[in-house]
């Protein structure tokens, strides 16, 4: 992934630095005024191919490791007749999730909107 902003930053001409130069502005201030929404808006396309690619192998990961993880509590299941620490865990790992989910979607929307305002 950062591969992709690398090269995004990269691919932006140099004639913008320049200018920048021409009008006084210091690195930081080339970067976050001229350089990076440049980038963003070439890398934006590249980078939801990559998580699309992710979303996938994500979900291949999930079906052939699901096997085994059923298979376990097969296992032990019928070893012990009992259910109810499976049903503990899957509601605590399902609630682990989601509170993980939400964070990291509340923290990306945040960033967007900051960087998003920065640029108008």
């Amino acid at each position: 992934m950062m591969e992709i902003f690398r090269s995004g930053i990269q691919s932006i001409d140099k004639g913008q630095y320049e200018a920048s130069k021409a009008l006084n502005m210091s690195y930081w201030l080339t970067m976050r005024r001229i350089i990076l929404p440049q980038a963003l808006k070439r890398t934006l396309g590249p980078s939801c191919n990559e998580a699309i690619t992710l979303v996938k192998d994500t979900a291949l990961v999930i079906v052939i490791g699901m096997g085994d993880l059923l298979r376990s509590a097969k296992e032990v299941f019928t070893r012990d007749f009992r259910i109810t620490p499976f049903i503990i865990a899957a509601v605590i790992l399902s609630d682990i999730d989601k509170r993980s989910y939400r964070s990291f979607s509340d923290q990306w929307k945040r960033n967007w909107r900051l960087m998003i305002n920065e640029c108008n």
